[in-house]
């Protein structure tokens, strides 16, 4: 029996910025689908994604992928800025990508022992927004990764401009950074410590990653940023976060991606139990396309009919996207720094995966 119940976009356009994303793949996941007569496996060359990235006026893109559960092609291609080639460790922010790392740092307090998916939140943290509303004491970690909150994506969109629960925890699938955000508070009061020293203590360093960044560090090494441009070339508004936040703008290079990625293949660090409940179809989005904690699920992809799991992020001049097949250890991560971003993604995605062309029909369905 499924969890929770079909999430219908259409009535609920307050949520879901990143996948909204995703669901505007329709309009360039139709196209590619047409003229994706034939396909390839590998990158496509530097020559190409150059073309590309002119074309849709995007200034750089990273992509890596995974075959045997270890990455096994890079590359970087574009400009930091007006003849500055991007550099191979340049570090692009992930928008809600971000969350994917929360998710994992959240799985591994839970195989530590150390926190319950199911412990209301309420016994950490209670927002003085709902703190009369009882269904604040049903809610917990395992609704927020599932996005099952009952929020809106962000406070400040609801009518009343407050943390509001608009559904029962647990009833219904609605994507909200707010859930993230209540989860992370709770964190940092059970464990007195700050959100970027849990996620650096217990996923950075033990992963070895040393250029992923949850705040603007004065030790930040700025000349390697993909900085978020506008279509017209000018950069947007590059806020410099002092407060980590779990559900946005981790600064990331691609080595640190994919070395999160070989991890997540591997399911290093997180049980064998938690790591099925991370891939649990918790509701269903649209047939064959199913929400997990935090991840997107794909079931019974391509001829083999493996399960995928995607994760997309989305904000002003950055798009970036995660899809892997954990069965065949396959992957592939993109990362843009453009307003037309997705652009490249979508022509990505068609070319390398040999899933990819279904993997967007099901987007676009």
């Amino acid at each position: 029996m499924r969890l929770g119940v079909r999430f219908n976009l259409l009535t609920n356009p307050s949520t879901m910025r990143s996948l909204i994303f995703i669901f505007m793949c329709l309009a360039w996941g139709n196209a590619l689908l047409q003229a994706q007569e034939s396909r390839n496996f590998e990158i496509p060359s530097k020559k190409t994604l150059q073309t590309w990235l002119t074309e849709s006026k995007v200034p750089a893109v990273a992509i890596a992928t995974f075959a045997s559960g270890v990455p096994d092609q890079y590359i970087v291609a574009g400009e930091l800025a007006p003849e500055v080639p991007a550099p191979a460790d340049a570090m692009f922010n992930v928008a809600s990508l971000t969350k994917s790392i929360s998710t994992y740092l959240a799985l591994i307090l839970v195989s530590n022992g150390d926190w319950h998916l199911d412990e209301p939140l309420y016994h950490y943290w209670v927002d003085p927004d709902v703190k009369d509303d009882p269904q604040h004491k049903k809610l917990t970690t395992r609704h927020v990764l599932s996005h099952r909150t009952g929020f809106v994506n962000w406070r400040w969109m609801h009518e009343t401009k407050k943390l509001t629960f608009d559904h029962a925890p647990g009833s219904q699938l609605g994507y909200s950074g707010e859930g993230f955000e209540y989860m992370r508070k709770a964190m940092e009061k059970k464990f007195n410590m700050t959100f970027d020293q849990l996620v650096d203590s217990l996923v950075f360093a033990p992963l070895g990653m040393e250029d992923s960044h949850m705040i603007w560090r004065d030790q930040l090494d700025t000349a390697r940023l993909a900085l978020p441009h506008q279509e017209t070339g000018t950069l947007h508004e590059v806020y410099r976060r002092k407060e980590a936040v779990a559900s946005d703008d981790l600064m990331i290079s691609l080595q640190d991606m994919t070395t999160f990625g070989k991890a997540l293949i591997a399911q290093k660090s997180i049980s064998e139990k938690l790591y099925n409940e991370m891939i649990h179809p918790y509701s269903e989005m649209k047939p064959g396309t199913e929400m997990g904690l935090s991840w997107i699920i794909f079931p019974k992809v391509g001829e083999k009919e493996e399960y995928a799991l995607f994760n997309a992020g989305s904000d002003p001049g950055t798009n970036a996207i995660m899809a892997f097949f954990p069965e065949s250890q396959r992957g592939l991560i993109i990362m843009t720094n453009g307003d037309h971003g997705r652009d490249i993604i979508m022509k990505v995605v068609a070319t390398t995966i040999a899933e990819g062309p279904e993997l967007l029909q099901r987007l676009g369905g």
